[in-house]
């Protein structure tokens, strides 16, 4: 990683935080986490240091000692299954040979815990790549998502690394009256679609969100309905594209773009090559990971996603969905996003999520969960007749007062594999 030669003053002085309450507490933490780690034992400190907190703050303190002590960083949920546990601590045991750095986890298909490895380096490139779009100038955000995940962790670093800061808080704060907006105006905000569909219900919101330089929006599919409703309350979204593994975005749509009608993700970013092999999206970057925990990916190779999508006439991105969600079902393969878009497309719910499971008979079986609960089954089923084909239409149109979600915003999966053991 480089350990404390490449990192920058402001991560000791704590001069990357804006709030001075905040700071505070973010130096005291970090001078406890240097003092601990130097008492180390040598078996220890070879497993590296593995963070679970949810306190930013904390979190933050724990990241830099541990960096800053050339330490293998390892950020992982607050909370495991008991088969997650094991397998995490299998995974750390086998990687104590592993280059030191950052492993954050990554999704996946396969229902395995995976862990992408990011360096000082690759983080600054993605940091620079940001800056040649948006102005080269200290980046200041306000941060409101999980540091284990890169859509958190990338502003904390977008600070340090550009001469800005970060204010810490809850994407809530934005529905209050009283929120000030010296806190906020000249700032970025990175939210994920499910967020912003929320705000958008609330004046306070709008308002407040207006005084930001730009809203960036990922983490996620983006509802044509959210993108007019932002555009109509003259929001600053910039919808973006990223991964884990390209330490967060590598396309943007400006907020000027987005607000004259512009879609899609827009175009990449300085140091991002982006293109379609047989329909799906790969990426070559600078900001590109080492690679897996168990596997290292070469020099300035290519990075082969599961995204399907294309440019459009105005060269900006369009993801429709992914060749590894594909559910087979009666032997047709039904993109389950395209079932969900032909859901929403009715009006008739605000949100929705569509999944296989076992069936003896079709091999996997389409369920589709609708909110709000009080959404009539039959009257969506019959508006569903002329959108969708059969293998395409859900065995069960399932209402459910909310969609479960996990701290991305994002369907929870474990969540909604108890709630199907109930109903199938």
């Amino acid at each position: 990683m480089g350990g404390v030669g490449v990192m920058k003053s402001s991560v000791f002085d704590g001069s990357w935080l804006a709030d001075d309450s905040q700071r505070e507490s973010y130096l005291v933490a970090l001078k406890e986490q240097q003092d601990r780690l130097m008492n180390l034992e040598p078996k220890a400190r070879d497993k590296g240091l593995i963070i679970s907190e949810t306190n930013p703050l904390l979190f933050a303190a724990k990241l830099f000692a541990g960096l800053a002590s050339d330490f293998p960083v390892w950020l992982r949920a607050s909370s495991l299954s008991s088969a997650e546990e094991l397998e995490f601590a299998e995974i750390v045991d086998q990687c104590s040979a592993r280059p030191s750095g950052i492993y954050v986890a990554t999704g996946g298909t396969s229902g395995r815990l995976r862990f992408v490895c990011h360096t000082w380096s690759n983080l600054q490139a993605a940091v620079s790549s940001l800056q040649a779009r948006v102005g080269d100038k200290p980046l200041r955000s306000w941060c409101c998502l999980p540091l284990r995940h890169v859509g958190g962790l990338m502003q904390v670093f977008r600070a340090v690394m550009s001469g800005g800061n970060v204010v810490f808080g809850q994407y809530r704060d934005f529905l209050k009256n009283d929120m000030s907006r010296n806190r906020i105006e000249g700032r970025f905000l990175s939210l994920v679609p499910t967020q912003l569909a929320r705000l958008l219900d609330s004046s306070n919101a709008i308002s407040n969100l207006r005084s930001t330089v730009a809203v960036f929006l990922g983490g996620g599919p983006i509802d044509s309905k959210l993108c007019q409703a932002a555009r109509e309350s003259k929001l600053p979204v910039a919808p973006t594209y990223g991964t884990t593994e390209t330490a967060g975005m590598v396309t943007m749509l400006s907020p000027e773009h987005f607000l004259t009608g512009s879609v899609g993700a827009g175009s990449p970013l300085p140091g991002n090559d982006l293109d379609f092999d047989q329909g799906l999206l790969r990426i070559r970057s600078q900001s590109l990971c080492l690679g897996y925990h168990d596997r290292d990916f070469g020099r300035d190779s290519w990075f082969q996603t599961s995204d399907i999508g294309y440019w459009d006439e105005h060269g900006s991105l369009r993801i429709e969905g992914r060749a590894d969600h594909l559910i087979n079902t009666g032997g047709v393969k039904v993109d389950p996003a395209k079932v969900e878009r032909a859901i929403l497309s009715t009006g008739m719910v605000e949100k929705c999520f569509v999944t296989g499971v076992p069936d003896p008979d079709w091999g996997r079986r389409l369920i589709a969960f609708c909110e709000p609960a009080s959404t009539n089954s039959k009257d969506l089923g019959n508006a569903l007749r002329d959108e969708l084909e059969g293998a395409q239409f859900p065995k069960l149109l399932l209402p459910v007062s909310r969609l479960p979600l996990d701290e991305m915003g994002k369907p929870d999966a474990r969540a909604i594999s108890i709630a199907l053991d109930g109903v199938c």
